[in-house]
């Protein structure tokens, strides 16, 4: 996770004082992390790793609303299925969704 986090550490910190004073825009970047026209598929384990991640502390609750957004504006990557879009949509944009907690994520594996 460092050296991911390492890879938009300036645009988090864009990002975080942007939640913090609860605007209605908050900047975004979504960098192509494959090949033009191939999709990034997540799954349920990759939801699973950043839940743990977080819970671990090696990704905090700003990390998890970001990468949670960018995921959710990318047009280059897919889910499974519509339950881990769910999922990753519940645990980002803390204005619309609330805070997230490590009693919150510990639930929301227990449910999967």
């Amino acid at each position: 996770p460092a050296e991911f986090k390492a890879t938009f550490s300036s645009e988090l910190d864009e990002y975080k004082k942007a939640v913090e004073k609860n605007t209605s825009s908050i900047p975004i970047y979504v960098t192509p992390i494959q090949k033009e026209g191939v999709p990034v598929l997540l799954t349920i384990k990759d939801f699973k790793k950043i839940c743990n991640d977080y819970l671990s502390g090696s990704l905090d609750e700003y990390n998890i609303y970001y990468i949670s957004d960018v995921i959710s504006l990318s047009q280059n990557i897919e889910m499974e299925n519509e339950e881990i879009e769910d999922l990753f949509f519940g645990i980002g944009d803390p204005i619309i969704n609330g805070v997230i907690s490590k009693n919150k994520i510990k639930e929301l594996l227990e449910s999967i």
